[in-house]
């Protein structure tokens, strides 16, 4: 029973299996084509960045909602960002 998850939170997955599982229950922004690792479209439709790759802009899908129907909005991954960032400092 070695290789039980610690957690199922995103924000401390950091091996397999708990990124294994995340990656099975939450859609990120982006998604990784399994054939050639490109980004492809998951939350986010399309996305761009500044010239200097320091400033990226996400259009979230309009039709993405969470499991009990609310709209997903950018707040949500900002807090989710804000979030991780914090528990890092800890």
């Amino acid at each position: 029973m070695e290789n039980l998850p610690k957690s199922f939170d995103p924000a401390r997955a950091s091996a397999s299996p708990e990124t294994d599982i995340v990656r099975a229950l939450y859609d990120g922004l982006v998604d990784l084509d399994a054939k050639n690792l490109q980004a492809v479209p998951a939350i986010a439709e399309k996305w761009t960045s500044s010239e200097d790759h320091k400033i990226w802009t996400f259009e979230l899908r309009q039709n993405a909602k969470w499991s009990n129907g609310e709209q997903i909005t950018a707040e949500d991954f900002v807090r989710s960002w804000r979030r991780l960032t914090e528990l890092g400092n800890k």
